[in-house]
């Protein structure tokens, strides 16, 4: 399954730091601090196994999943094709033009679930044959290089599929937005949130945190 946790900011209101919360109001790809999960056939452009920077989501393609914070998520082992892949999707309650993200995915396992064998990881995500605690989308250390939105508005960002042994995790993700010169909102504004992650190998279980 393809899961994508959609988060909405507000760069007139950053005061908190925090996304815009679920409310009933909302629709679609519009809804936010919400998993949604894919319902297409095949595999969406550009999810693969590393992060990358996905194209718009089609909203036709996609609904709330019934399960949210933590979300259950099956695991393969290294070297295996993975059967769950994790996106994330922000986008700004305002119109802006030209807006640019950086966004962070930082992953911590929760301590309800001790290491049960020597190789037990600290994040579901790989670098390489590595476990990749955290991922990064700032390819340059300068703000005009930072990502710019899709047509849609948005930006969606593969964190990757999911392997090693089951077990809760958080995952903080964390966006700066930069809104150029010359309009309303000019600036860098921070948010963050924590969606957690409940990885579970087949044939196991974990007790949630």
């Amino acid at each position: 399954m393809i899961y994508a946790y959609n988060l909405q900011f507000s760069v007139a209101n950053p005061g908190n730091g925090m996304f815009i919360p679920n409310s009933p109001g909302q629709s679609g790809l519009g809804i936010s601090s919400t998993w949604l999960e894919y319902n297409g056939s095949g595999t969406p452009p550009a999810v693969f196994d590393y992060p990358a920077i996905l194209p718009p989501l089609i909203a036709s393609q996609w609904q709330v999943n019934p399960q949210q914070n933590p979300l259950v998520l099956s695991s393969v082992p290294t070297g295996s094709n993975p059967t769950d892949y994790v996106l994330v999707r922000v986008f700004p309650v305002e119109s802006l033009t030209n807006p640019q993200v950086r966004m962070t995915a930082v992953l911590g396992r929760g301590l309800s679930s001790p290491a049960s064998t020597p190789n037990f990881a600290q994040a579901p995500f790989l670098m390489g044959a590595n476990a990749r605690p955290v991922i990064d989308f700032d390819n340059a250390t300068a703000i005009p290089n930072w990502a710019r939105p899709g047509t849609d508005g948005a930006w969606t960002f593969c964190l990757g599929g999911v392997h090693g042994n089951g077990n809760d995790y958080s995952c903080n993700i964390g966006v700066t937005v930069y809104v150029p010169t010359g309009q309303a909102y000019a600036g860098t504004y921070a948010f963050g949130q924590d969606p957690q992650l409940h990885v579970v190998m087949p044939g196991r279980s974990i007790v949630a945190a």
